[in-house]
Formats: structure tokens, C-alpha cells, sequence
């Protein structure tokens, strides 16, 4: 079984996925951004939104990877005596509180957009780590 899912043709698919998935988020970035200076919007708030959207959007992947490499260690997943998920459960709404203090209290605005992936983020180190 292991065998066939390491073969090139299943690499093959999956890298054509990746790329499809790559190609169509440049191809929608540059519409999108045409469209916003079409509309008149200031080309520095297009950039920041573009770098916060990323952030966002690659926060979260960087940690579902992290997920993955931490499962596939013996192709197993059990609960049985372990508390990694209350571990990276408790170690993420930890930094969540935190980022939320800072955008509350020290009006760390740029913070409140990415808040959210960075705690997933720290929660799969933990769970790698641990």
C-alpha cells in the first residue's frame, strides 16, 4: 500500500495540483489588484492587504504541514495517555490571548489579521516539539 503511494505518478498528480492551485492564486492576484487601482485604491493599502492575505493564508498551511509530519511518524494516530492535543490546544489559546492583549491594549492593529494563523502556527511547533 505504502509503495503505491510514494510512486511518481502519485507525485506527479498531486505536484500538478500544487502548481494548478499556484498558477490560478497568481492569476487572481494580478486580476484583483488591476481591479483595485481601476477603482481608484491607493496602491500601498492594495499591498498590505495582499501581505496580510498571505500571511493568513500561509500561517495556517505552514502549520496543518507541520500536523501532518508530526502524524505520519509511525502512520498511527492515537489518544491513548497522550495529551499532545490538550497540550497545543491550551499553548494556542495562550498566544491568542496574547495577540488579542496587543491589539487591544498596545493597538498593535496589523497583528489582529494574523492572529488567528500565528497561534495555529506555535500550537503545531508545540505539537511537533512535544
Amino acid at each position: 500500500m505504502l509503495e503505491s503511494l510514494n510512486s511518481p505518478v502519485i507525485y506527479l498528480i498531486c505536484g500538478g495540483i500544487i502548481l494548478f492551485v499556484f498558477v490560478l492564486c497568481v492569476i487572481l492576484l494580478i486580476r484583483s489588484y488591476c481591479a483595485g487601482i481601476k477603482l481608484g485604491m491607493d496602491k500601498r493599502k492594495l499591498t498590505r492587504v495582499i501581505a496580510s492575505s498571505a500571511t493568513f493564508s500561509i500561517f495556517p498551511s505552514i502549520g496543518i504541514l507541520l500536523g501532518v509530519i508530526a502524524l505520519s511518524g509511525n502512520g498511527m494516530f492515537t489518544f491513548e495517555g497522550d495529551f499532545t492535543p490538550i497540550l497545543v490546544s491550551a499553548v494556542s489559546a495562550l498566544v491568542k490571548a496574547f495577540f488579542t492583549f496587543l491589539v487591544g491594549k498596545k493597538h498593535f492593529m496589523w497583528l489582529d489579521s494574523i492572529s488567528v494563523a500565528c497561534s495555529m502556527f506555535v500550537g503545531m511547533i508545540v505539537a511537533v516539539i512535544f
